[in-house]
């Protein structure tokens, strides 16, 4: 720990100091495992940014590259021990590689499970995703399978989205993703696509 507020906040974390919250909920700056992370509180229910695409920008010194994440909160879903856990939608641009990424935080396996999804009143969608390193997030990791995923998904408004964490019952969460067709263009043009 590096000052006496991330070891505080270590510390409420561990001791899920907020019954409302807990580690699960909180939303990383990158993919989990590839640097360390920036911890940021999940909005509360009256929170305004609660449903809004919010940006991100990291410059990546070691590949020379300038960062582009772009993230939406979704709708709650009871997480083991009867925790709420609030699932984020990150779109992004890491080191000139597109991806789509949901963190669950529940612990999902080890390689990679199987992710349905509905956009708007579209029908059911499913599909095999990899897992993160930190086993608690579901990917589209390279741009041949992430850039289809995410034109799906411009000018829509929302995206139902469910896994089943290993053990548990089935996690659902809806993301309202309206306004992204707005929001892409720095990470088209981080990643050089159209």
């Amino acid at each position: 720990m590096v000052d006496d507020g991330q070891r505080l906040a270590c510390f409420d974390r561990a001791a899920d100091a907020d019954p409302g919250v807990n580690s699960a909920n909180q939303k990383l700056s990158v993919e989990a495992g590839t640097s360390k992370p920036t911890i940021v509180p999940p909005p509360s229910k009256t929170d305004t940014k609660a449903g809004v695409w919010e940006i991100g920008r990291q410059r990546s010194e070691i590949a020379g590259t300038d960062d582009v994440f772009l993230s939406v909160w979704g709708t709650p879903y009871r997480g083991r021990y009867g925790k709420n856990v609030v699932p984020v939608l990150w779109v992004r641009c890491h080191e000139k590689k597109t991806g789509v990424m949901v963190v669950w935080g529940s612990y999902l396996g080890l390689d990679e499970t199987r992710v349905e999804w509905r956009i708007d009143e579209g029908g059911r969608s499913t599909g095999s995703w990899r897992i993160s390193s930190d086993r608690e997030a579901v990917g589209l990791w390279t741009g041949a399978s992430a850039i289809p995923f995410i034109r799906t998904l411009l000018g829509k408004n929302r995206i139902a989205m469910r896994v089943i964490p290993y053990g548990e019952d089935p996690a659902e969460t809806v993301f309202p993703i309206t306004g992204l067709d707005k929001q892409i263009g720095e990470v088209k043009s981080a990643c050089g696509w159209k």
